[in-house]
């Protein structure tokens, strides 16, 4: 679904950079660059000398890493273009043309639906290919078709080439654990191969000496289909990495909109279906899950999985919907849990698809509205610039309509405490098991 253009926030009005540190000053230059916090007309202020020369950052960190340049200040501006900004402000800036909605329910209500009025036609999608080219040409070189005719001379780039960043979302003090940073991104690829800043950011985390950032591992959920020839290949590089640094990567892959979820909407019993597929999976057998686990680690894995699975259908077992929206919530939780171990100080957590527009998107926002607390209307509006933040951005145009009908059909059937109960006796029991020997 795509809507007409947006009044999007100009550089004067996002206020909020001016209380970054340096090292977030690099991230975010770098997405002023790529025109994330600003509309076309606004294009004139990057002429500043020193935009210009942030703006050029990325690739310098790129050249680096070919010349094998690997300096204490290069590890931390690498992680820099991950952690260093906090996006979360210019996300609201960005959902701020839309009139925020009274009620979290009322996120896919009247608002959404006046927003996406008309959105369909085909007449308006050819007025956005028209308005936004280098948005349709990036969206086309991540299709297969797009990677194989010009993949070599174009690799899909969803950072730099898609005018998109990286950045803090939230905080959140674990129960027992770490501090957990959130952090919202595309996948960090290049064509079907790993970006080189990714690389260099995981290597600061092996890293014993003092640096600007103290994270110590980074846990990421690929939400991404990863039986798809489009995504299969990008997914496959992250199981790479997750191979190149397994004390400080943890990768999982859990296809949100994996086809037989609608077969399971369809029968009784749903939960013995997503078992099945999460059992083959442990097994590294073919599946719409995979998770880069150890053999000393699988059994335990799978005692946590089902705990998520069985605990979900009590919540939300006769509404399909609802159960598989708490299973992929669940599930995320338990990794995080599972793959942080004993670990204290600060971890990154990462749930992303290809771009963390739509499905990165709603899952990010589920959770957000999971932990909240406080005003119902401040609560949604932080929620809907989760929702709405990142495509706007990113794409100037809302999410996917059908990538949110988990997420809608959460929302109206649990309130969010309960969503949080849950989540947090995840998070315990999967702790439990990560410790068992």
């Amino acid at each position: 679904m795509y809507i007409k253009e947006v009044g999007l926030p100009t550089i004067a009005q996002a206020k909020v950079l001016e209380q970054y540190t340096l090292a977030q000053a690099y991230s975010a230059v770098l997405a002023w660059h790529r025109g994330v916090f600003f509309p076309e007309e606004d294009r004139a202020l990057l002429e500043h000398p020193s935009c210009e020369q942030m703006g050029r950052f990325l690739k310098r960190l790129r050249y680096l890493w070919a010349c094998g340049n690997l300096s204490p200040l290069f590890h931390d501006m690498a992680l820099a273009t991950f952690v260093g900004a906090n996006v979360a402000p210019a996300l609201k800036l960005a959902v701020d043309g839309f009139t925020p909605p009274k009620t979290t329910i009322d996120l896919f209500g009247k608002r959404r639906k006046e927003a996406l009025e008309g959105a369909s036609s085909w007449w308006h999608f050819l007025q956005y290919c028209v308005r936004h080219p280098h948005i349709v040409w990036n969206a086309f070189l991540s299709t297969h078709m797009g990677a194989s005719l010009f993949g070599r001379m174009y690799p899909f780039d969803p950072r730099g080439r898609a005018f998109n960043t990286s950045g803090l979302l939230w905080s959140e003090n674990m129960a027992g654990g770490p501090v957990m940073d959130w952090v919202v991104g595309p996948t960090p690829s290049l064509g079907d191969q790993i970006a080189p800043e990714m690389l260099v950011a995981l290597s600061a985390l092996q890293l014993e000496e003092k640096r600007l950032f103290t994270h110590r591992a980074w846990v990421y959920v690929n939400l991404q289909n990863i039986r798809s020839h489009s995504e299969r290949d990008r997914s496959s590089a992250l199981f790479r990495l997750s191979r190149a640094f397994p004390d400080h990567f943890r990768l999982a892959s859990i296809t949100v909109d994996a086809p037989f979820y609608k077969r399971t909407q369809k029968e009784a019993d749903h939960r013995s279906i997503v078992l099945e597929e999460l059992k083959k999976a442990i097994e590294e057998k073919p599946s719409w899950y995979a998770f880069s686990l150890r053999d000393d680690e699988k059994e335990r894995w799978w005692r946590a999985a089902r705990f998520v699975v069985r605990e979900a259908f009590q919540l939300g077992g006769t509404d399909a919907k609802v159960f598989h929206e708490l299973v992929v919530l669940g599930l995320i939780r338990a990794w995080q849990a599972f793959c942080v171990g004993n670990r204290s100080g600060r971890v990154i957590s990462t749930v992303a698809c290809k771009e963390c527009a739509d499905r990165g998107g709603s899952v990010n926002a589920a959770f957000l509205w999971a932990r909240q607390d406080g005003d119902e209307a401040e609560r949604a509006r932080e929620v809907m610039a989760i929702l709405w933040g990142r495509p706007l951005l990113a794409r100037r145009r809302l999410n996917q309509e059908h990538r949110t009908h988990g997420f809608e059909a959460l929302v109206r059937a649990l309130a969010p405490e309960t969503v949080r109960a849950f989540l947090q006796e995840v998070w315990v029991f999967s702790r439990m098991e990560r410790k068992a020997k």
